[in-house]
């Protein structure tokens, strides 16, 4: 179908129902103790975070790196966390509590796929939190999670075994990031995303002639 319009974008973010949202300023910087968190379950199709913990252990710029896993490590692709890098495993906990408890960590981490063109849809999710991202992902290829990460505040798209890693993290937590800063764009929410759905079917279906093609974002 040579002729068929296409629209390519990725999903919204559900607006969060009276959650606590804390405020950014509130959050410990620059202590001894990194402290990163992962909401939704590790395997084989994301890329593997242990080099990242790694080469953030080795950095020297923390006495200590916790990554708290919520949603489980059916692989056990946790297990080779380096000494020095201290793992706790939690269960699933819904995403008002997710949103209530960021400012427990130093950033939130979302993990890149192995096929980059995939966008995983928690990213989007992510930006209802009042936190640091960290999108860890493969930044030297055509990665969909690496264009998300630098078209939006609040990230840092860092490749899990870039050398430079510690330092870049250190400046990316350490920031004294606003709250407006870290507040979602109303652009991205589904009911915005629906809008602008609706609004391209019925283009499609009006007998006017839409872009065939509408880049992705």
């Amino acid at each position: 179908y040579p002729g068929l319009p296409i629209m390519a974008r990725p999903n919204g973010y559900e607006i969060p129902d009276g959650a606590s949202r804390p405020d950014p300023g509130g959050r410990e910087r620059g202590g001894s103790r990194l402290r990163l968190a992962h909401f939704g379950v590790l395997y084989a199709a994301r890329l593997d975070v242990v080099p990242f913990l790694t080469r953030l252990q080795q950095s020297g710029n923390w006495d200590s790196v916790r990554f708290d896993q919520f949603g489980g490590d059916p692989d056990g692709m946790l297990n080779a966390a380096p000494p020095g890098v201290e793992v706790a495993n939690h269960a699933a906990i819904p995403w008002q509590e997710v949103m209530a408890r960021s400012n427990e960590f130093d950033a939130v981490v979302v993990l890149g796929n192995e096929l980059g063109e995939l966008l995983p849809s928690k990213a989007v999710q992510y930006l209802t939190l009042q936190v640091p991202r960290i999108a860890i992902t493969d930044t030297e290829r055509d990665d969909a999670l690496t264009d998300f990460a630098r078209e939006h505040s609040g990230w840092l798209a860092v490749s899990p075994t870039d050398p430079e890693a510690g330092r870049l993290v250190a400046e990316h937590v350490d920031r004294a990031w606003t709250a407006a800063e870290l507040d979602p764009p109303a652009a991205d929410a589904w009911p915005a995303v629906a809008e602008e759905l609706g609004a391209f079917v019925s283009r499609c279906v009006s007998g006017r002639s839409p872009d065939r093609l509408t880049p992705a974002r």
